[in-house]
């Protein structure tokens, strides 16, 4: 919830990245229990499950770079 609030939890898109935003967690954290209907929980689940792949990708690529430069430095 700290995340939430140092952003600024502004549901609107903005051209500026020091302007207010919201993460997909504040999204998932914020709007979970209010979610009453089979599509915005299945909305909420897919936003989770695109946070995974985001978060899953970028692992995988700061895996591969480590071990790229490891190998260059022996």
């Amino acid at each position: 919830m700290a995340v939430t609030m140092v952003i600024g939890n502004t549901p609107q898109i903005s051209a500026s990245i020091f302007a207010p935003a919201y993460t997909i967690s504040a999204l998932l954290a914020n709007e979970f229990n209010e979610a009453n209907t089979d599509l915005h929980l299945g909305s909420l689940f897919f936003a989770g499950l695109l946070l995974f792949g985001v978060t899953l990708l970028v692992n995988i690529f700061a895996e591969i770079f480590v071990r790229r430069v490891s190998l260059k430095l022996r």
